[in-house]
């Protein structure tokens, strides 16, 4: 009896073992394999094509075989496409194709996972909708698809694409908690790089909504899991958003050197596209800093790079840095000129919150030369394409500006009317120095119109709006108006 529960328990131990040695070997081959998608990718700027519940299934099947492990380990993407089909796992094998597109058609995808049921095959569609910025149908297949997503790396990657969609929608408290959600469960399952890619981007929502340390946080860990996995191209991204917390900091030291670190890594790996975006990024710390020569010249150089390799969100950015940049020296014409070349590079990608931002900066520059009628109709199309397509843009700024120009030219009424509306969404959003200069336009109307105790009321309620916010030299402006107002009404 006592040599049965031996050979029981010894053939037990030799199957643990077995079994442990077949995860070991499964874990090694997918390290290689990531490593070697990685390296296809590396030229991708942000978070690149990938499914890690399909891609850990691919190396599950192929790890068996001796010589499908081969070319796992050598990252043979056509060998093991050709595996795949003949395992019977097209899908998996299209997969593999894809990786080494520029951009695969999400329609495409989309009528796979429709004919197979498939959910990995919706997940790819709608990584590949928000590439190509349809946000909302991305939001549709993910919503369609969540009961079904039971396994965690599929978990994983729906909070990572929902996450996304969040952020561009402003939505910052449901992004932060589905980017964090993915970090942990792709940590769990040890897809590495993905879990640094969520890492990644709940830094950047974190860095959004000015949560400064909790982002300095994320990026960090982002960035020590890439630097682990050897992911020069996650790195450098990573280094490149600590440098822009840094900016937002406004310590400009530690900022430089996240990147020209980033800038290193990149060159190294002929990341001409992501090195163009770091060169935007000083070109903004430079505005910032007032150094709008240095700042002008940085995003030059960014357009020029961009312009070579042919990108045209590198182009547009450039643009819009030069005209920022180009508006505080109030050049004019070349803002109203930079300002409509990325405005139309935006539209072209389908980026509305950029688009609106150079049609506001286009505006202002018309509004500056005195070009009223021009910069009425820009905010005019402005405010029904914000209405009409929610994003991050801040309408309230084009309230305001179309109401100084009613100002300007003498039409009270309809001044009056734009400024409440202009204030009513400030005090909304608790931009409360927005809402006193919004009531001290509403005060100036008012006593044009002859209304003085009106103005008083306005002036006092403007007043009031930017003693809270903290903005003492616009509180003096206006304190002094509701002196020079109360001495007159003596």
């Amino acid at each position: 009896m006592g040599y049965i529960w031996f050979f029981l328990i010894a053939g037990g131990c030799l199957l643990l073992v077995v079994q442990a040695l077949s995860v070991i070997r499964r874990q090694h081959f997918y390290r290689l394999w990531d490593r070697k998608v990685t390296l296809k990718q590396e030229r991708i700027v942000g978070i690149p094509l990938r499914c890690a519940a399909l891609e850990q299934l691919i190396v599950r099947k192929l790890c068996p075989y001796k010589k499908y492990r081969r070319w796992l380990a050598a990252g043979d993407m056509r060998r093991i496409a050709r595996s795949l089909k003949s395992l019977k796992m097209p899908i998996a094998a299209k997969f593999v194709e894809a990786l080494g597109l520029s951009l695969p058609d999400p329609e495409e995808w989309l009528k796979i996972y429709q004919a197979e049921k498939y959910v990995p095959a919706a997940l790819v569609a709608a990584d590949l909708l928000i590439r190509n910025r349809r946000f909302e149908d991305a939001a549709e297949v993910l919503q369609r698809i969540e009961p079904l997503c039971k396994q965690d790396l599929l978990k994983a990657q729906h909070n990572l694409l929902m996450a996304q969609i969040y952020l561009y929608n402003a939505d910052m408290l449901p992004a932060s908690k589905a980017a964090i959600k993915a970090a942990n469960l792709f940590g769990k399952k040890r897809a590495l790089n993905d879990e640094a890619y969520a890492y990644l981007l709940a830094g950047i929502i974190y860095r959004a909504a000015a949560v400064e340390d909790v982002a300095h946080m994320m990026l960090e860990q982002a960035q020590k899991i890439f630097k682990s996995t050897k992911n020069a191209s996650g790195e450098a991204d990573a280094l490149a958003n600590l440098g822009m917390l840094w900016v937002q900091r406004e310590k400009f030291e530690e900022a430089e050197k996240c990147f020209a670190q980033s800038i290193e890594l990149n060159q190294k790996i002929k990341r001409e596209t992501a090195v163009a975006l770091v060169w935007a990024q000083i070109s903004l710390a430079n505005i910032l800093q007032k150094k709008f020569a240095a700042a002008q010249n940085m995003a030059q150089k960014a357009l020029s790079l961009a312009q070579k390799s042919q990108d045209h969100g590198g182009q547009a950015l450039a643009y819009q840095l030069l005209a920022y940049a180009g508006s505080e020296e109030h050049r004019w014409k070349d803002v109203r000129l930079w300002a409509e070349e990325a405005e139309k590079l935006y539209a072209q990608a389908g980026n509305m919150p950029a688009y609106l931002e150079c049609l506001y900066l286009r505006a202002q520059a018309c509004f500056e030369m005195a070009e009223l009628k021009a910069s009425e109709q820009i905010l005019r199309q402005l405010i029904e394409t914000a209405q009409k397509q929610p994003s991050c843009f801040y309408i309230g700024n084009a309230y305001n500006l179309l109401g100084l120009i009613f100002l300007q030219q003498n039409e009270l009424d309809r001044a009056k009317a734009v400024f409440l509306q202009s204030a009513a969404i400030e005090q909304k959003d608790e931009r409360f120095s927005g809402a006193a200069t919004d009531y001290n336009n509403i005060g100036i109307i008012e006593y044009k119109n002859g209304n003085k105790e009106q103005a008083l009321k306005t002036f006092k309620t403007a007043w009031e709006y930017a003693s809270a916010f903290g903005d003492n030299a616009l509180a003096g402006m206006i304190k002094k108006r509701i002196d020079d107002l109360e001495a007159e009404l003596k």
